[in-house]
């Protein structure tokens, strides 16, 4: 069992709001507030693809933001570990719903396996 410390309180509440201006950035296609969810040396590992760094990950996210109406996406129930050295390890589950431009409908489910670093 996870010992409850303030330090554990923090990086659960840093992980949440990480989440939660994650997703809103998201829904308002606000790509610069989505990119500063993000380190500049950081790295997305997602299906197929490998994003590096902020750059890469506006880069690809806005090409992605590009085709849709809408997206809304909650990444919700995280179980955090935090490792001696500081780092955050997360898992998360993930929801998104979308409508394409043209009017077709997405939807997905998956997990976010995360690695976080408080600065």
């Amino acid at each position: 069992m996870t010992q409850i410390t303030n330090e554990f309180l923090i990086a659960e509440a840093a992980v949440r709001q990480f989440h939660v201006r994650y997703g809103d950035a998201m829904w308002r296609q606000d790509l610069q507030a989505f990119g500063d969810c993000f380190t500049t040396d950081c790295k997305w590992i997602t299906t197929g693809s490998v994003l590096d760094g902020r750059e890469g990950i506006l880069a690809g996210m806005g090409a992605m933001l590009g085709r849709f109406i809408r997206m809304f996406v909650r990444v919700g129930n995280a179980a955090i570990a935090l490792e001696k050295d500081g780092t955050i390890l997360s898992k998360a589950y993930l929801t998104e719903q979308a409508t394409f431009k043209d009017g077709t409908t997405y939807g997905a489910i998956g997990i976010y396996h995360e690695r976080f670093v408080m600065q």
